[in-house]
């Protein structure tokens, strides 16, 4: 079941990716002053970037974790939500840098994927089975040791993927 619950995943994100990319709105902006170092985009220190970007990086995959609660519908609404931001983002960004630089702005951090994805697949799946357990007087088989360990190492990885993105990743 994880096997289909992954693929729906990256399905739901690649759609909300695609609606991110194509997605247009009025409000023009000037992208041509763009800010050399992250430093400089956002005022403030590597240690600071990298705290935000860890906080930010856990909420999401406390998000999708806690989309068990909603039998997985927050989570596939997260996961969708994130592939549009992404989407115009990259949209965004290619109006002013190569294609080149955005890769290598994204590509060395683009590991927490694993641990989005993974964190998604947690609140879906333990949604699911929460649902059947409700609705349908199924069995609840779940292993809390199991679930509490996964979602250790989702954050583990957010934690690591923001040290690099913050000092290891161009911007």
């Amino acid at each position: 079941m994880r096997k289909y619950i992954l693929i729906f995943c990256l399905l739901i994100y690649l759609t909300g990716w695609i609606f991110g990319f194509l997605y247009h709105y009025q409000e023009e902006h000037d992208y041509t002053a763009i800010p050399k170092t992250m430093e400089e985009s956002l005022g403030t220190e590597r240690k600071e970037i990298f705290q935000n970007i860890f906080i930010n990086n856990a909420g999401v995959v406390l998000i999708n974790f806690a989309g068990l609660f909603s039998f997985g519908l927050i989570s596939c609404v997260n996961v969708c939500y994130n592939g549009f931001v992404v989407g115009d983002v990259i949209k965004n960004g290619l109006r002013v840098l190569s294609s080149d630089t955005i890769l290598r702005g994204i590509l060395p951090h683009s590991f927490e994927l694993v641990g989005y994805f993974w964190s998604a697949l947690l609140g879906i799946e333990t949604g699911l089975k929460l649902f059947l357990y409700v609705f349908f007087q199924k069995p609840f088989t779940c292993s809390y040791k199991k679930l509490m360990f996964e979602l250790v190492l989702c954050i583990l990885i957010m934690l690591t993927a923001a040290f690099v993105e913050a000092y290891v990743s161009i911007y």
